[in-house]
């Protein structure tokens, strides 16, 4: 039996500013160990929740059923 093991995807929400960029260089610092995935929000349109949440699940990653 063959077990595959990977690495989850950090997955960076933004703050107040709704880019992500505070969060730049802690990913930088990850990336050689961690994947991380920094969702951004538009920053010209106000969201609510729904619409934010169905941003962030059509960003996260694909992943195949084991």
């Amino acid at each position: 039996m063959s077990t595959v093991t990977t690495t989850p995807t950090l997955v960076l929400l933004p703050g107040l500013d709704g880019t992500g960029k505070l969060f730049a260089g802690f990913a930088e610092v990850l990336r050689p160990n961690f994947p991380s995935l920094i969702v951004s929000y538009p920053t010209d349109q106000a969201l609510g929740y729904d619409e934010l949440e169905a941003r962030v699940l059509a960003a996260l990653p694909s992943v195949p059923p084991p």
